[in-house]
């Protein structure tokens, strides 16, 4: 862990890491559960079953980073990934 690897640092050094994370945050169901509507003799007919969250559903990408100075702000991001 990197804490535990510089345990003998300065709190001057500690001061220069920023420790920073990205998080897609849904706003609907994510089970992937599919909802049967049907009548007691219509046993999984095609037209009776419904999958939820075919696409995904909403969702939005967040960026944030923390030190000892404080914290980013939070950036909300279009599409896409973050890579260092």
């Amino acid at each position: 862990m990197f804490a535990h690897q510089h345990l003998e640092w300065s709190m001057e050094e500690w001061r220069k890491v920023l420790y920073t994370d990205e998080c897609k945050l849904k706003f609907s169901s994510d089970d992937r559960r599919m909802q049967v509507w049907r009548k007691s003799r219509e046993r999984f007919s095609d037209p009776c079953i419904h999958e939820r969250d075919k696409y995904g559903g909403p969702n939005v990408m967040v960026w944030l980073g923390i030190s000892l100075q404080g914290k980013t702000e939070l950036i909300f991001l279009n599409e896409g990934t973050v890579t260092s």
